[in-house]
């Protein structure tokens, strides 16, 4: 993985996608059916594949899920859960076209209010940043935080 983006060959995961009539889909491995591909759905789908590719546990992870924030129902692109299924990261996905900025780390920051993951990442694609939460201030880190398989 690059360490300023995800990467961005769609030809690695092509027997995912499907075209027909009702427009573009992608199978997503973690809700087992096919989505609708949008460019957000894109950029999500590449995080999916890099993160699995970095060895998080599947069994580890949820898509879009739901949450209340302000009494408004929002979803949470990616959670990843620790060992003892507590929110461990927190992943916020954008379309390609949409540039990461404060505003995108803000939402991050009010969906992790609910779900207190110790770590947050923002991606459009081509770019990821991941943020070190344990602390009050989040701490942007260079690199994707190493999963711990056993918690002590």
């Amino acid at each position: 993985m690059s360490p300023s983006g995800l990467p961005i060959d769609l030809l690695d995961y092509k027997d995912r996608l499907r075209f027909s009539n009702e427009g573009n889909q992608v199978f997503c491995k973690i809700r087992n059916k096919y989505v609708a591909f949008t460019p957000e759905e894109m950029v999500r789908q590449l995080l999916i594949f890099t993160l699995l590719d970095c060895e998080y546990s599947e069994g580890l992870m949820a898509v879009e899920a739901p949450l209340k924030v302000n009494r408004l129902d929002r979803r949470a692109d990616v959670i990843l859960y620790d060992m003892l299924l507590k929110p461990w990261l927190l992943a916020e996905c954008k379309s390609p076209d949409v540039k990461l900025s404060q505003n995108v780390l803000d939402q991050a920051l009010r969906y992790n209010l609910k779900v207190d993951a110790s770590f947050i990442l923002i991606t459009n694609g081509p770019e990821l940043m991941c943020f070190d939460c344990t602390d009050n201030e989040p701490v942007l880190m260079n690199q994707l935080p190493r999963f711990k398989k056993l918690n002590k």
